[in-house]
């Protein structure tokens, strides 16, 4: 009996555009045919981040895995499942409880390895771009009229800065210091402490 297949494609808004998804599909299509498999529907979640597992036809893949209406799942990639490796793991375990295979263009069938180690490097992936993110968003906060710092090491303080912003600028390294002086720098008045003898 021929196996009845369904493909996932998802895009996220950066630097992504809507021929993302026309080029996944096509991708996915020919693969199902190299299988021999029946292609019978396609999910398609537009413009919607890989970091929640709430997207529409996401979760509508869920419920009709769960009513057994395919045998088979395709998609492009892991990544395209989701960018959170618990939200990966938990779709592969859904899968495989309802007794429907996973299969990525890029690698073939899915086993639990490769759950684990392409889902790990998708959340990396997604950690790295927020860190990035807020890189960038400091950098344009900071180059702002009235945004300076009393000093290269002190935390700048830039009106209308957003609170998310003002906390990872005051995780900045800052020079130690010993009771407010330098500790390179002796108090004033106050003579350096001889050598021990």
């Amino acid at each position: 009996m021929t196996l009845r297949a369904v493909i996932y494609a998802r895009y996220s808004s950066d630097n992504q555009r809507d021929a993302s998804i026309e080029d996944q599909l096509e991708v996915c299509r020919r693969y199902i045919a190299r299988q021999g498999w029946t292609l019978t529907t396609t999910y398609e979640d537009r413009a919607q981040s890989g970091a929640s597992r709430f997207r529409p036809d996401f979760q509508r893949l869920l419920a009709d895995a769960e009513a057994r209406r395919f045998d088979v799942v395709v998609a492009e990639a892991i990544d395209r499942l989701g960018r959170k490796l618990a939200d990966v793991a938990d779709f592969f375990d859904r899968l495989t409880f309802y007794g429907v295979k996973l299969h990525v263009t890029n690698s073939g069938e899915v086993t639990p390895m490769h759950v684990g180690v392409m889902g790990m490097m998708a959340q990396m992936y997604l950690s790295d771009l927020r860190d990035k993110t807020l890189r960038g968003q400091l950098g344009r906060a900071r180059g702002r009229d009235g945004c300076r710092a009393a000093s290269p090491m002190a935390t700048p303080s830039c009106p209308g800065m957003p609170p998310a912003l003002a906390r990872v600028a005051s995780t900045r390294p800052r020079r130690p210091s010993c009771g407010g002086f330098s500790v390179t720098t002796p108090p004033a008045n106050r003579p350096a402490p001889s050598p021990m003898s």
